[in-house]
């Protein structure tokens, strides 16, 4: 039922708003509950647009709209994205569109992204699970969700590194943690019990 609904949003939107693209329809939108505080998502190699919600209001159409203006230009929020997401603007504007034209613009003057303390959540949590894994991994890991290179990635948040580090630190100390005894009969730590 849910399903049904996204695709007929998505079929509208594609139908208005992107006529000549993906004409042999092999692109598909899914829901995705968890996209790490994102939005949604586009993933070209798998033809795949992930929205956490079903757009039914304008701003949620203009998320959807967002993603599938990097679907079409093939990049992040460069110039072309922002000539894609203008020629949405004055398309929506044609159809009398207005409060989608607003939504659309407000987005472009200000593009969804993720937000720093949600990134370096995920560096940190991934360090922590992973502690093993290097620097590079983990951020491939956590970088691949917003479609970045490492550059861009880097570039938007230079407190990376930072917060891997905390993450592999908290990450060694809890596999320590889980590697020694307590107690005469092997019983787990007092901090690991269940109530």
């Amino acid at each position: 039922m849910e399903e049904d609904r996204l695709q007929k949003e998505f079929e509208w939107v594609r139908d208005l708003f992107f006529p000549r693209w993906d004409q042999k329809r092999r692109w598909r939108v899914k829901l995705a509950p968890d996209l790490h505080g994102a939005l949604g998502c586009c993933e070209p190699k798998r033809r795949t647009i992930y929205l956490a919600f079903i757009p039914t209001s304008d701003k949620g159409r203009a998320i959807l709209i967002h993603e599938i203006c990097h679907a079409v230009t093939n990049g992040c929020h460069g110039a072309k994205w922002q000539a894609r997401m203008e020629k949405a603007i004055k398309r929506a504007e044609k159809l009398g569109l207005k409060n989608l034209a607003l939504a659309l613009a407000e987005d472009l003057n200000n593009p969804i992204g993720p937000r720093s303390q949600t990134v370096y959540n995920q560096i940190r949590d991934a360090a922590r699970d992973f502690p093993d894994g290097t620097f590079w991994q983990i951020v491939d890991y956590v970088r691949q969700s917003y479609a970045m290179s490492r550059r861009e990635f880097l570039r938007r948040f230079p407190k990376a590194r930072t917060a891997y580090s905390e993450g592999k630190q908290e990450g060694m100390m809890l596999k320590a943690h889980r590697t020694v005894k307590w107690g005469k009969n092997g019983d787990t730590c007092h901090l690991c019990r269940r109530i």
